[in-house]
């Protein structure tokens, strides 16, 4: 493990770089009181009764392949913290995923050795925190997503965990090769927009002049919900925008986005 994923793991456990009380009241701490027995390779929390908890709202390295080190970074970080305590889980979704996960927010207090340690911490922002993670918007998450997008933006700019590695570097829009390359992961793109186009079931935001050129996609049922986060998407011609997602390269590189926090204003 390098310098900067020993820092993080680090920064974890000794709770020495927490942003917890904005988000807390973002997002909200009310939720069931559960113990968390111990921490997988994906950074999933086993619970006392047999429950198994995925964070929500967070993508974390995968724990096979050339990222394991910093999954395992993320397991250590949570495991240090969490395991064997009792912690306030709040799902965000009616039932489990089809892997039988409770997706959820998790808090806890930064501290547990300190009776009174302030206001309790989101456990996915702390992985964000250390650059152990990344923010996926999805809609049962809209009121963490904006303050743990300005988390990520400062853990990527201080170079930590995950940002140190070539492969979750931010494409340009105009990397066609790099674009081909990431097919079906997540991924950060920023360009320039250079064409807004409406069809009859979705609107299109182009980042180049090409049919192989980079893509947003905004289905006419999520318009609405992604400029109510403050973008009107015909305004967006000139703009360099960072937007996140799964890549599609089927019919040219594309993103579908759904959740306003998903496309960023730079």
């Amino acid at each position: 493990m390098n310098r900067d994923f020993r820092l993080a793991s680090l920064c974890v456990a000794w709770m020495g770089c927490w942003i917890a009380q904005p988000v807390a009241a973002a997002c909200g701490v009310e939720g069931e009181s559960v113990a968390v027995t111990a921490v997988d390779e994906r950074g999933e929390l086993s619970l006392s009764d047999g429950r198994l908890v995925k964070l929500a709202g967070i993508d974390i390295p995968p724990p096979a392949g050339e990222r394991a080190v910093l999954a395992r970074a993320a397991r250590d970080a949570l495991s240090q913290w969490l395991a064997g305590h009792t912690v306030a889980m709040r799902p965000v979704l009616p039932s489990p995923d089809r892997w039988n996960r409770i997706v959820a927010h998790v808090f806890a207090p930064a501290d547990f050795s300190v009776t009174d340690a302030g206001p309790p911490a989101s456990a996915a922002e702390v992985l964000v925190d250390a650059g152990l993670a990344r923010v996926v918007p999805m809609a049962e998450t809209r009121d963490c997503d904006q303050p743990w997008l300005l988390t990520e933006t400062t853990a990527r700019r201080d170079a930590l965990g995950l940002w140190t590695d070539p492969y979750y570097a931010i494409i340009e829009a105009t990397d066609s090769v790099h674009l081909a390359e990431r097919a079906g992961a997540f991924v950060l793109v920023e360009g320039k927009v250079l064409r807004i186009g409406h069809g009859r079931a979705r609107t299109f935001v182009d980042f180049g002049k090409s049919r192989d050129s980079f893509t947003v996609t905004i289905s006419k049922r999520n318009k609405d919900a992604v400029e109510a986060g403050g973008l009107s998407l015909d305004g967006l011609v000139g703009t360099r925008l960072r937007v996140r997602g799964i890549l599609d390269t089927r019919f040219g590189p594309r993103i579908e986005i759904t959740e306003p926090h998903a496309i960023e204003r730079l």
